[in-house]
């Protein structure tokens, strides 16, 4: 009966340190995911947390999963939605197109990160969230599809919309030398 608790205790212990290791390898990825679907740090890093804790849950579920990583994103904009929809109520994103940028500034990285997160908010959290995957984790349509729980061809039209309406908002690129 001792072996089965200690052996118990074990295991337990060696599924603790997986969900630890998996965690924090992928905490940068899912706040990176967070900031773009939120628009707003401190909220991200509420959103990573409760979803962290939905994960550590779920662990043995989200461990025998196809794709643990899409699995985490998935909480990760499941958790959103569901936060989203109450703070959507309370705001109106801006209407007006962002503000021509001066790329050669010293700041101009910021600065582009600011103009993006504002461009961003025009879109639905579907919409970043396809974007999100699609570009930044370079992930296929399939497998888009599958994270969001959605068909194919909904992940094609939500990235042409998400395109257009940024290219709406997006100030055009003044390179040296245009006329």
């Amino acid at each position: 009966m001792e072996n089965d608790k200690n052996g118990g205790h074990m295991a337990q212990a060696a599924a603790d340190s997986d969900v630890g290791w998996f965690l924090s390898s992928q905490q940068h990825r899912l706040s990176r995911l967070a900031v773009v679907l939120t628009g707003d740090v401190g909220l991200a890093e509420d959103l990573v947390q409760d979803a962290m804790v939905k994960i550590v849950a779920k662990w043995p579920k989200v461990r025998a999963s196809d794709d643990p990583v899409a699995y985490a994103s998935r909480v990760v904009i499941n958790q959103w939605r569901d936060t989203g929809r109450r703070l959507t109520r309370q705001r109106e994103p801006a209407a007006k197109a962002v503000e021509p940028v001066d790329w050669d500034s010293a700041g101009h990285a910021a600065l582009g990160r600011i103009v993006m997160d504002e461009a961003l908010a025009h879109l639905t959290v579907k919409q970043r969230a396809v974007l999100f995957l699609r570009f930044y984790e370079d992930r296929s349509v399939r497998e888009v599809a599958h994270i969001l729980n959605c068909s194919e061809g909904n992940v094609k039209s939500q990235t042409s919309y998400a395109l257009k309406q940024l290219s709406k908002v997006l100030p055009e690129p003044e390179w040296e030398g245009r006329r």
